[in-house]
């Protein structure tokens, strides 16, 4: 492939600085491409910038030179990475593992990369490893969405973090709680649609806090407390689905599985305690704004709940009537709901989003990285109308956003509509999971 002519470069660069950043990023300072810039080389950040505006004026406009751009410069900073990933001998230039091979060691990268930290006693390694893995979720949310690699990256972020002599050091840099937050927040929602119910990597703790100056209320609206509903949402889809697994299960537990579900449904429905007044240190987002962006994803939340609750415990009346004690695994539902279910009360809980949702303007960043609730309330439409609204929805925030991952949220919606599957089963079959890739819906 040819190299890009100067005036080319400043092009692209220039689109990415004035416009790629601000949809990446709500946080005003933007402040990834300033730590990349601090930590890595001039060529490495470079190149980073390069490879996501490319990947996105192909998006927006065709072209395969912009595609075969985008690729070029990301494959450039696969190439630090790899350095680190390959923990055993071999060529250099060799892929980087799926997260089911043996060649992936998470203890034998961190020692690596401790190792190298050591030998140049202030080393910040680590920290552009940490700003490379963020960069290649974001290059795969612009290009589809669709991640062979999106797993294995989230949990050696989390790893990375989460050990200990790194984790001082990040305290003692200026701004890295915030694509910290960021992993966190795509980390967790992309578990949410995981059809194995894996559970997230990251630590709760890195959704910061609400009277913090880093935290998910300043990145895109939507208060800590509510992620850190959606996290325990989550831990819950793994939970049960085990629990199912089994060849029996006794009543007992499936009557506390169903409170525990109750309990995180209303913790849900009290969003509206995690919402302050003011955020400190300013904020780009209304109180107003901030209180909508809560129920939003609130309402979102809720309807998984339900749809877990029809699958999982449609017939616990039943059973309780018969005075059982034991299901057995023939009596069971299925471990992982396969058909979507629409119910009246979940109608009106897409009908309340989508009336919330038009009132917040669709340029809003709070709007254009509220990405996973509108997809899950797509899904979840039933009616004639809701089904148009949420597929108007989805249109303009492709058409402001230009990512990749709304197109391929589009398909996966029309699937379930078409076929009345679950998302679930969407996701785990052929051109999914099933050949390694996971969805991000980020």
């Amino acid at each position: 492939m040819r190299q890009l002519e100067k005036k080319e470069e400043n092009f692209i660069l220039k689109h990415f600085f004035e416009k790629v950043i601000f949809l990446l990023d709500a946080h005003p300072q933007n402040p990834w491409p300033q730590l990349m810039m601090k930590f890595g080389s001039m060529d490495l950040a470079k190149s980073c910038f390069l490879s996501l505006s490319s990947m996105h004026l192909y998006v927006n406009n065709g072209g395969d030179e912009f595609y075969k751009n985008g690729l070029l410069h990301i494959n450039n900073t696969m190439e630090y990475l790899i350095k680190y990933v390959k923990t055993s001998g071999g060529n250099q230039s060799a892929k980087i593992p799926n997260e089911n091979e043996d060649g992936l060691d998470i203890k034998k990268i961190i020692s690596k990369i401790k190792s190298e930290s050591n030998k140049k006693k202030k080393s910040t390694d680590f920290v552009v490893i940490l700003l490379l893995l963020y960069v290649h979720l974001l290059f795969a949310i612009l290009e589809s969405g669709r991640s062979a690699l999106a797993r294995m990256f989230l949990k050696l972020a989390a790893s990375i973090a989460s050990e200990p002599m790194f984790n001082e050091k990040l305290q003692q840099i200026e701004q890295s709680q915030t694509f910290l937050c960021v992993i966190s927040w795509f980390d967790t929602v992309s578990a949410l649609v995981s059809p194995d119910c894996r559970i997230p990597y990251c630590d709760p703790k890195w959704f910061g806090e609400s009277k913090e100056n880093i935290s998910t209320d300043k990145m895109n609206g939507c208060p800590v407390g509510m992620f850190r509903v959606l996290y325990d949402l989550s831990l819950y889809r793994k939970e049960i689905m085990l629990m199912f697994d089994e060849q029996q299960v006794f009543l007992q537990d499936i009557k506390l599985m169903h409170k525990k579900l109750m309990d995180l449904r209303d913790r849900l429905l009290h969003y509206r305690d995690h919402v302050l007044l003011e955020l400190p240190h300013s904020s780009p987002f209304t109180f107003i704004d901030r209180l909508k962006c809560a129920q939003l994803w609130s309402l979102a939340g809720n309807l998984l709940t339900i749809q877990l609750e029809m699958h999982y415990f449609k017939n616990l009346r039943f059973w309780i009537e018969q005075n059982r004690s034991i299901i057995l695994k023939s009596d069971s539902p299925d471990s992982i709901p396969l058909n979507q279910i629409y119910t009246d009360r979940a109608t009106k809980m897409v009908t309340e989003f989508l009336f919330v949702y038009k009132t917040i303007s669709p340029s809003s960043p709070i709007i254009t990285q509220m990405v996973w609730p509108i997809f899950y309330v797509a899904v979840s439409s039933c009616t004639k109308e809701n089904r148009l609204q949420s597929w108007a929805a989805l249109e303009t925030l492709y058409e402001t956003v230009k990512m990749g991952t709304i197109k391929s949220l589009m398909d996966i919606v029309e699937t379930v509509w078409t076929k009345g599957c679950s998302i679930e089963s969407v996701l785990a079959g052929p051109g999914w999971l099933e050949n390694g890739i996971d969805m991000l819906p980020c």
